[in-house]
């Protein structure tokens, strides 16, 4: 028999979470914040949180999770490309978001990324490849996928930063749901530290 993992996409990544091994504290933009388990994650360790995320239900979610564990999150219900920040973030996390971008979006998030991120901050991105075949996202309630990244492309839009930590790699056999059929997914997962 196969072994499966479980995936609960309500709890917050693994390697998404090690970027505390690089920094423990400071200002940190969650970008597509979505259900908000790193926008809480992140503020229970103490960084100063802002959550972007253009869906309302999931703005309206994040504040109800972080009222109740008695955190502070600043929640913005804008897109990315419609934010805007004079100071710069020692962190910015943008988990599983990029594939939901057009190519041009995409290129746009990375620059408007790095250009928000101070000098020896983080930038913390987990995203599916193009290895990933067919429409593999099919009756995915967030959307499907618009442009996946290709083999090293994530490493090239970010040359001249520090690679601290850089894979791409087939995940485990995982389901969500008992009746899914186990599936693995390539992905693309980076910490990259601004010079």
């Amino acid at each position: 028999m196969t072994k499966r993992i479980v995936v609960d996409r309500t709890q917050p990544n693994l390697y998404i979470t090690g970027l505390t091994k690089y920094k423990n504290a400071g200002a940190l933009l969650d970008m597509g914040a979505g259900h908000g388990r790193h926008a809480i994650y992140f503020a229970q360790q103490g960084f100063e949180v802002i959550a972007v995320e253009p869906d309302a239900k999931y703005c309206e979610e994040i504040i109800k999770k972080a009222n109740d564990a008695n955190l502070q999150i600043t929640v913005i219900k804008k897109s990315f490309d419609d934010y805007s920040r004079d100071n710069g973030f020692d962190v910015i996390v943008c988990a599983m978001v990029l594939h939901f971008l057009n190519y041009s979006e995409l290129l746009n998030a990375v620059k408007k990324m790095q250009s928000l991120t101070k000098n020896g901050g983080l930038n913390v991105i987990s995203a599916y490849t193009d290895k990933n075949t067919g429409n593999f996202m099919q009756g995915n309630p967030y959307g499907s996928e618009k442009y996946l990244l290709k083999q090293n492309e994530l490493k090239e839009l970010y040359k001249g930063w520090k690679l601290l930590e850089y894979s791409e790699a087939w995940t485990e056999l995982g389901i969500v749901n008992p009746e899914d059929t186990p599936t693995r997914y390539h992905k693309v997962n980076m910490i990259a530290q601004k010079p």
